[in-house]
């Protein structure tokens, strides 16, 4: 347990020497309860130190003895290392199902809001349409039909929303598709735009033939909006934001990264900014 290689290194090993310097207060108590009160110390959980100073969990008693006409103590030494890492992962598995319960709560709240936005959604596109339409078949007003236009955009943006709070709350499973990356970010820069504020440029990059990927669009457009937000708060004042696709092909020589990603042909987004951090 303390790492001895025999009974006569432990034997002449201090036992300070087994204990923590922020442990020596209380196990100077416990001495006093032993040597000058003669009272038994009741089992408790300590930590001590082994002869190469590493930490050991313990379970300690004792009880006041006399050895060789001298007050003295014998204790009961326990490892409950095994015991200690049980409970310490026990108590990992509860918080773990803890914050699960919690976030299923959290998951049917957002999946009901999610649910009557979206009714209240289909409305505004329903009326947003009659209205394109019937602008257009009278004296078409173009001011009229680019707010219009925009209303419309905004809706389907808000819906994509709902369809995230949806896919959180498990109601809704992800529904990727084969995208044109360029093409998607080409509509959401507008929107970019008004998130990062007049003080940012904003400079859209977008690469040659890029290959298509097969993602949830609902993804990318979260992705890049919580980039643009970092990027907006890391600038102070004013600085550029740049969003840059490309294609790359990864092969076993070049790519040393972490996790499942095998070589082959990827599609890049980069995104950078000239904020601090």
């Amino acid at each position: 347990m303390f790492g001895a290689i025999s009974q006569d290194q432990l034997l002449a090993t201090p036992i300070l020497n087994l204990v923590p310097h922020d442990g020596y207060s209380a196990f100077q108590a416990r001495n006093d309860r032993l040597l000058n009160k003669k009272l038994p110390v009741s089992t408790t959980e300590t930590i001590m130190l082994r002869l190469d100073q590493s930490a050991v969990h313990v379970e300690v008693s004792a009880v006041p003895i006399k050895f060789s006409g001298k007050d003295s103590a014998l204790r009961f030494i326990r490892n409950i290392e095994e015991r200690v890492n049980a409970r310490a992962e026990r108590e990992n598995l509860m918080t773990q199902l803890a914050q699960a319960q919690k976030m299923e709560s959290i998951g049917a709240l957002a999946g009901g809001v999610a649910h009557d936005f979206n009714n209240m959604l289909q409305v505004i596109l329903g009326e947003t349409e009659f209205a394109i339409e019937e602008n257009a078949a009278g004296n078409l007003n173009s001011v009229l039909a680019a707010s219009l236009v925009e209303i419309k955009k905004a809706a389907v943006r808000s819906a994509e929303l709902t369809r995230k709070l949806l896919t959180f709350a498990r109601k809704q499973l992800y529904s990727p598709k084969v995208l044109d990356i360029n093409e998607v970010i080409d509509g959401m820069l507008k929107m970019l735009r008004r998130m990062i504020g007049e003080n940012i440029e904003l400079v859209w990059k977008p690469g040659s033939a890029v290959w298509r990927i097969e993602m949830d669009p609902s993804q990318l457009d979260q992705i890049l909006a919580n980039l643009a937000v970092n990027a907006r708060d890391a600038i102070a004042n004013v600085g550029t934001l740049v969003i840059e696709t490309g294609n790359i092909v990864l092969d076993k020589e070049m790519f040393r990264g972490p996790g499942d990603i095998k070589a082959g042909k990827y599609v890049v987004l980069s995104v950078s900014d000239t904020g601090c951090g």
